[in-house]
């Protein structure tokens, strides 16, 4: 049964992602045009930004309900297994995510007239539209992120009855949910280094003079304060953690498959003729040592660039506060 939010999402990327990247286009032109009569410093960069951020945001999304739609069907098999599935499912389609999106875009509108991001004119109410729509999708992607990793924590707790009993590592649903999990990761860590970027780059707010100097006497002291938290924790903190996280859980899932496979051949080596006992003791040694890749051997690359590109962002957005200050010239 669909829900609103579900529907909601199929109405967002309806169609090829070429319409997406034209109608992308044109919104980005008439944003131009409004900068024309009403200008934004830096709209030159920050309109193509949003237009990028857009495009991927529309592909990460349509890449999320095609493979929820295929977890709906293979991931399968004991009771446990599909009321697992059922959970996740529940959970990345409920109504209630309107309402923790709702909360994002309302703090980040707020946040973005605080911290002087956008004035109250033509192009900042066009602005504060796209923020609004990229901030709907942006944390539509990390909720799902967050709920795949509740699934592989499910799925960890459970023996299945349905796997590959010879190679378990290759077990249908036990490869599907390894390679979501790995472009889900990717998928979060470049939304994270994007908004990262766009915070200590574009903001025109000297964040070290209000959170060392100013502190309480500050007005946006507060807000300013929270964002930065929710960077650090939402973003460089648990985007790293949760690659750890993941790899925990299916390594956990995987030797569950192996454990259970071993514990059938075992089984039938127990009242095999002595004849065949050499060749189950072969095969249960072979499914003891065997392992599963779990990401790609690049996999390091992408958080390494975003960690570097996260970290450069933020030097140089402190050094250019710094030197605001006198601090250094």
């Amino acid at each position: 049964m669909k829900t609103r939010f579900e529907d909601t999402l199929l109405w967002i990327t309806n169609g090829p992602l070429y319409s997406h990247v034209i109608k992308a286009f044109f919104a980005t032109a008439f944003g131009f045009f409004i900068n024309y009569f009403s200008p934004m410093e830096l709209f030159i960069i920050k309109g193509p930004i949003g237009f990028a951020l857009y495009i991927f945001l529309i592909a990460a999304l349509k890449y999320f309900l095609k493979k929820n739609a295929e977890i709906k069907i293979k991931v399968s098999g004991d009771p446990k297994i599909n009321l697992a599935k059922n959970k996740y499912v529940f959970r990345v389609k409920n109504d209630w995510n309107f309402l923790i999106n709702g909360i994002a875009i309302v703090y980040f509108v707020t946040i973005t007239f605080l911290l002087d991001f956008v004035k109250m004119n033509l192009i900042g109410i066009y602005s504060i539209f796209a923020l609004a729509f990229v901030v709907f999708m942006a944390f539509t992607l990390y909720e799902q992120y967050i709920y795949f990793l509740f699934l592989l924590n499910d799925l960890a707790k459970i023996k299945s009855g349905d796997y590959y009993e010879i190679i378990p590592e290759r077990t249908e649903w036990l490869l599907l949910i390894t390679d979501f999990s790995q472009y889900t990761r990717y998928f979060s860590i470049i939304i994270g280094t994007l908004f990262t970027l766009l915070f200590t780059i574009f903001s025109p707010i000297n964040s070290i003079d209000i959170l060392f100097r100013q502190g309480l006497k500050s007005q946006i002291f507060l807000p300013l304060f929270l964002t930065w938290l929710i960077i650090l924790f939402a973003i460089i903190i648990m985007i790293p953690l949760s690659g750890l996280i993941r790899i925990y859980y299916l390594q956990r899932i995987h030797n569950n498959l192996k454990s259970q496979a071993i514990d059938a051949y075992q089984l039938k080596y127990t009242f095999a003729s002595n004849s065949d006992k050499p060749l189950y003791l072969d095969v249960m040694w072979r499914i003891h040592h065997s392992n599963l890749q779990f990401s790609n051997p690049f996999a390091w690359a992408l958080p390494t660039i975003a960690s570097v590109v996260n970290l450069t962002a933020v030097v140089i957005s402190a050094i250019s506060n710094l030197k605001s200050l006198g601090f250094i010239t």
